[in-house]
């Protein structure tokens, strides 16, 4: 009968220990993607639509990464803005461009918290 009750209780210990992980690293990558989000919003207004298309590019490599299934509704709004802003740099429309990417960054801001609540629960 222990060994049983051993093996029952090894899923919800294994659980227990991997779901803070998985927390920490899709935090770490919405956190990214809040960073290069803010770069690319400040990148604009200075003139260099490169560097924005740049670090919204990496800012979208990081949310994609940070996506789970379900979808988090936050970050799912904020790569579409991402991939807008990245269109709207890509021809040189600074200001569309910056304006996509502080959606996105309000969209991400409002993630982490969200995400550390719904898997603690």
């Amino acid at each position: 009968m222990p060994r049983r009750l051993m093996i029952a209780m090894l899923g919800p210990g294994l659980a227990l220990l991997t779901a803070p992980q998985v927390s920490l690293a899709r935090t770490s990558h919405i956190l990214s993607a809040t960073t290069h989000s803010r770069q690319a919003a400040v990148a604009g207004p200075e003139g260099k639509t490169g560097a924005l298309v740049e670090d919204a590019t990496v800012a979208l490599e990081h949310a994609k990464a940070a996506q789970t299934d379900p979808p988090d509704v936050y970050i799912k709004a904020g790569i579409s803005h991402l991939k807008a802003a990245i269109r709207k740099g890509r021809k040189n429309n600074a200001a569309r461009a910056i304006n996509w990417a502080s959606l996105a960054l309000r969209r991400f801001e409002h993630a982490p918290h969200r995400s550390i609540v719904r898997h603690a629960l």
